[in-house]
This record gives structure tokens, C-alpha cells and sequence, in this order.
């Protein structure tokens, strides 16, 4: 779908010039997680989390966006690691896909991630749980750079590779029911949906076409089998007159004048 124009000599590119949704995104995820900092300082513990972040037990639909923008105040590793994903590989997709298409991935791969750390509350039946953070984003995002730029080195892997096995490890750990506080399925669902916007559409629009076409030979029978019965009813009048008919013929043709006029 998209040509990779650049291929870097290094072992790893570093996504070149800022894009301005990926400096926007990194300055309003830095800005909330100050307003965290302060707000912990000021308010009760945890307060705009609550708030704004993700759970069953006080799900609010815009939890579902502005949960990506809150990270754990007590490990900074958390916001860094995602901001410097979002740094090094959204400028590069960003570019690629457009700053509109782009934005779009950023915030349906958080909701969608959400969701899917939703379901798997609910089944599990831990409905008070928050959930916090823009992994889900950027895992949709890693996707996306693993898709547009599938032969890019990360250190001594292809972009397709390290990503690849970046889910595989999601996934297990989404499996066996990890106990080291990550929503794990969260990311694998940020996941799909960056592989599904990029690798779904061929298929959706393929679907889709044939649905279309299946639909419209559907309308030419049946229009086939309207104006033939309209015909030989037709005939029948100009053979027999208007009171051969039935009132179930009647009310047929006078259906089939409606349709055709």
C-alpha cells in the first residue's frame, strides 16, 4: 500500500524531523503527567486517575481517550518508554499515512485497546481495577511502522521481526495471566487494531465489493421477474380485458407501476 522511499544505511533510524500530531501528542502526554504530579500533591491519592482513567466499575466513555494520556506517577519508566516509541516511530508513520489517519490510530488504538482490557475484566470479574496509560496507542502504532516499514532494523531484528515477537510475548503473558500490574491484553488489542487498519482494509474492501455485487444481481433478477409477470399479465388483459384479473394481479401491477415509475 505505501512505498518506503527511505532506506537508511544505520541499524536503526531515529524517525528524522518532529511531525506535529507526534510533538503534540508528547507535549500533552508530558503536561498531564505533571498535572498528576501536582495533582497527587494537592488532592487525595490517585485522584484525576479515578477520574480519567479506565475502569468497569466507573466507566465514563471519555475514559476511553483519556485514559491513554495518564501513566503511573511512581515509575517514570512507564511514560518514558512510551513517549520514546511514540518519538523514534510516529514521526515516520505520521509522515507516511498523514497527520489526520495518523491521529486517528493514535486515539481508536488506545479506545480499542481499552475495550479489550475491558472484556477481559468482565470475564475475569475484576471490575474495579483502572487502567492507566498509552501503551495500547503505541503498540498500534509499532504495528503500523512494522506494516509500512517491514525491512527497518531494530538493532540486529527487521522491523516486521521485532515487532512480531514483541506480541508474541503480549500474548503469552495475556495468557498465563501476568501478575506484574501491565494490561497486557490491552496492548495486544492496541495491536490489532493498527494491523487491522492497514492490513484489514484490502480485505474489508474486497468483502465489500462482493456484497455489493451479490446485491445488485439480486435487484436485476428480481426486477427481471417483476417486469415478466407485469408482461404476461399485460397480455393477459389485451387478451381477456381488465376484469380477468385478480385482485392479487391487480394490486401487482398496480406495485409494479409504482416501482418502475
Amino acid at each position: 500500500m505505501y512505498q518506503d522511499s527511505y532506506q537508511p544505511k544505520l541499524r536503526f533510524y531515529w524517525g528524522g524531523k518532529m511531525t506535529p500530531v507526534v510533538r503534540a501528542l508528547l507535549i500533552i502526554n508530558g503536561a498531564v503527567f505533571l498535572g498528576q504530579l501536582l495533582a497527587n500533591s494537592v488532592l487525595p491519592p490517585h485522584t484525576l486517575e479515578r477520574l480519567f482513567g479506565l475502569s468497569i466499575e466507573h466507566f465514563r466513555p471519555w475514559q476511553l481517550i483519556t485514559s491513554a494520556f495518564l501513566h503511573s506517577t511512581g515509575d517514570i519508566f512507564h511514560i518514558g518508554f512510551n513517549m520514546l516509541w511514540l518519538w523514534m516511530l510516529g514521526k515516520d508513520v505520521e509522515r507516511t499515512i498523514r497527520t489526520k489517519k495518523f491521529l486517528i490510530l493514535y486515539l481508536a488504538g488506545g479506545a480499542v485497546s481499552g475495550l479489550c482490557w475491558m472484556a477481559i475484566c468482565a470475564i475475569r470479574h475484576t471490575p474495579n481495577v483502572t487502567a492507566i496509560g498509552a501503551s495500547g496507542a503505541v503498540f498500534a502504532i509499532l504495528v503500523a511502522y512494522a506494516v509500512l516499514f517491514p525491512d527497518r532494523r531494530f538493532w540486529f531484528f527487521k522491523a516486521r521481526y521485532f515487532v512480531i515477537g514483541l506480541i508474541v510475548i503480549e500474548v503469552l503473558m495475556s495468557v498465563f495471566g501476568s501478575k506484574d500490574g501491565v494490561a497486557h491484553v490491552a496492548h495486544v488489542g492496541g495491536a490489532a487494531f493498527g494491523f487491522l487498519l492497514f492490513k484489514g482494509a484490502p480485505v474489508w474492501q474486497n468483502f465489500t465489493a462482493k456484497m455489493r455485487e451479490r446485491k445488485r444481481k439480486r435487484r436485476h433478477l428480481e426486477e427481471v421477474r417483476v417486469r415478466t409477470r407485469v408482461d404476461a399479465l399485460l397480455d393477459k388483459i389485451n387478451k381477456s380485458g381488465l376484469d380477468s384479473l385478480s385482485g392479487k394481479e391487480k394490486a401487482f401491477l398496480k406495485k409494479a407501476g409504482r416501482r418502475f415509475k
